[in-house]
């Protein structure tokens, strides 16, 4: 008897969730995405309403604001809740790992809600098995460059996002020395093209784009 409510309750707890997995995108009723990267699995509800089970794997999460309904990441060990950001979700079935791009989230064991943290942008925290969530320290928004964008921390200088995009196409990218120290505010820059990401960075410094040998250069007006 106890071993047939047992999968009575599983089946109903599971009833409405559909998984997916693999490299792609899941579009939220509202809006909101999830960007899976390759070897995530994920469930979501049949409605895409504002709920998401990672099981396994990494994902990067853009969550349109609304006050009135919070959006839940449950992994094995840890819940995510926010109201509207971009932040990634690593999980395995003993440790969750948050990185915020932007906006804020909490993070708390499964078993502990009360010992939820909160996370601000540029921030990483984990955690592991039941232990309570890791003290937020800097996190390398580098580490998401899996998604196709340039992920840019508040207060990142000029000169670091040109070295970043050089190490990212494998091309020299230099910029005007008086340029190079300019502090950025929170930024994604596309990373597609080495031109289109060097156009808007100018763009934010007060630059131009000019060729230099095999590469390129941000040069003052």
């Amino acid at each position: 008897v106890g071993f047939g409510a047992q999968v009575t309750w599983i089946g109903l707890r599971d009833a409405g969730w559909e998984t997916l997995s693999g490299a792609q995108t899941v579009t939220f009723a509202d809006g909101s995405t999830a960007e899976l990267m390759e070897g995530a699995r994920i469930e979501v509800l049949d409605d895409r309403g504002r709920a998401a089970r990672l099981l396994a794997g990494t994902a990067l999460f853009r969550v349109e604001t609304d006050p009135t309904a919070p959006f839940g990441v449950t992994t094995p060990n840890a819940e995510v809740a926010v109201l509207g950001t971009t932040f990634s979700v690593e999980a395995t079935d003993v440790e969750t790992e948050v990185v915020l791009v932007e906006g804020a989230v909490s993070l708390a064991p499964r078993a502990t809600p009360d010992e939820a943290i909160v996370l601000e942008p540029g921030q990483r925290s984990r955690v592991l098995a039941l232990d309570a969530p890791s003290t937020p320290e800097p996190a390398d928004l580098g580490t998401l460059s899996w998604t196709g964008s340039l992920f840019i921390a508040e207060g990142t200088t000029a000169g670091e996002v040109a070295r970043q995009l050089a190490t990212r196409f494998d091309m020299p990218v230099g910029i005007d020395p008086a340029l190079a120290g300019e502090a950025l505010g929170q930024a994604e820059l596309s990373a597609e093209s080495l031109d289109a990401a060097l156009q808007v960075l100018a763009a934010a410094v007060g630059g131009d784009v000019v060729a230099a040998g095999e590469g390129r250069q941000i040069v003052a007006p």
